[in-house]
């Protein structure tokens, strides 16, 4: 597990990003569009793309 910081940025589906880190629904209802946040983040493999990234699992802030 790993902390990052950076500008929430909201999809128009619910989920969100932080930079390249992947915020899902339930942790993107929290926040709001361009807010600041320090999240703790966890790599994942993705099935859909074959590829590993990252995704957050707590807002710290």
């Amino acid at each position: 597990m790993s902390c990052k910081t950076g500008r929430f940025r909201l999809h128009q589906k619910g989920f969100g990003f932080v930079e390249d880190v992947h915020v899902p629904h339930e942790l993107a209802s929290q926040l709001q569009n361009d807010q600041t946040v320090n999240l703790a983040v966890v790599k994942r493999f993705d099935k859909k793309k074959n590829q590993w990234g990252l995704t957050a699992i707590a807002v710290l802030n």
